[in-house]
């Protein structure tokens, strides 16, 4: 399915394609470790492991599994990163390590560039749309295939690359501000 959307940047035409998420990404999950071999010592056998917390409050004090763990569940600053239950849906990414086993990483295929599906999964349209489909269990929680069947609008890479830039500025231009704001209470 496809559809032309009624706001758009002029130098672009043409249909935008309509598909399910899991045809265009790949979802990996994160990693299960005890608590006894989560540390705090960053050495040369260690590897950021990162909690829900993490992403929540920059003050958490990293933890850190021995690189063993590390098989799977890997991300990279640019990774998106959603958490599957509690906050399903939540977006998160910035940190590099390994995910623990209440996030997963989502990766898009060629035809989709990283910050265009961030900014699309970040639309309040799609985070309720994760809700509705976590809120059928005892404790809120998003999986593998209800996400799968999720619908997104994708245009061209350039188009794409367009619109991800203008709303990461955008999305600058608000922290700059909630920055300032924050200064100017303290003061």
């Amino acid at each position: 399915m496809s559809a032309v959307p009624k706001l758009r940047f002029p130098e672009f035409g043409g249909e935008w394609d309509e598909n399910s998420l899991g045809e265009i990404c790949k979802f990996s999950q994160g990693v299960q470790v005890g608590l006894e071999h989560q540390g705090f010592v960053d050495d040369t056998n260690a590897v950021r492991f990162i909690r829900i917390v993490d992403y929540m409050r920059s003050s958490e004090v990293p933890r850190f599994i021995n690189i063993s763990y590390a098989k799977k569940g890997r991300v990279s600053l640019s990774d998106i990163v959603m958490v599957r239950y509690g906050e399903p849906g939540m977006l998160c990414r910035g940190i590099e390590g390994v995910i623990a086993n209440n996030l997963f990483k989502i990766t898009p295929n060629p035809s989709l560039l990283d910050d265009f599906l961030f900014h699309g999964l970040s639309r309040e349209r799609i985070k309720n749309e994760i809700r509705a489909r976590s809120a059928s269990t005892s404790m809120a929680a998003i999986n593998f295939s209800s996400l799968s069947s999720l619908l997104l609008m994708n245009p061209s890479l350039p188009e794409q690359q367009k619109i991800a830039s203008f709303l990461s500025s955008v999305d600058k231009k608000i922290d700059l501000l909630r920055q300032k704001k924050y200064a100017l209470e303290l003061y």
